[in-house]
């Protein structure tokens, strides 16, 4: 894939099950992206909610693999790879807690005119787990 930037829209729709509860949230951003070295980066700002501070945040895709990183007080780095288990620790406004993503499904098809990720995966938070699917849609403005 050759080198490509520019601005974008994403939209987040994620469905979390657990307990035999389901719940969907949506979420819109406006960002840039960009590709280099066959690696796409989507930079985007999760605005302040409730009195929380907001985060820089970058979604990578490279090959299978799709990562997000978020800086600011609440950092984390998700790392979603089909067949591998992926540890870490997740700050939130109440503290620093483990957590396990075990993902059963990773497609991701973005090329210079945006595109899809679709994650499916369960995800084990302090002991509980949810199962959840999230597809990131990425398109250009028009």
């Amino acid at each position: 894939m050759k080198g490509f930037s520019g601005a974008v829209r994403l939209h987040f729709t994620t469905s979390q099950r657990a307990d035999g509860e389901k719940s969907v949230f949506e979420k819109k951003y406006s960002g840039r992206m960009f590709c280099k070295d066959g690696t796409v980066h989507v930079f985007y700002k999760e605005p302040q909610e409730e009195g929380e501070p907001g985060a820089d945040c970058v979604l990578s895709v490279q090959g299978g693999k799709v990562i997000i990183n978020r800086k600011g007080r609440y950092a984390s780095r998700l790392i979603y790879e089909p067949g591998r288990t992926f540890k870490s620790l997740y700050n939130t406004p109440y503290g620093c807690m483990p957590i396990i993503i075990k993902p059963h499904r990773v497609t991701a098809a973005v090329d210079e005119a945006g595109g899809k990720i679709i994650l499916e995966y369960t995800l084990s938070l302090s002991g509980q787990c949810f199962e959840n699917n999230v597809i990131i849609r990425i398109t250009r403005p028009e």
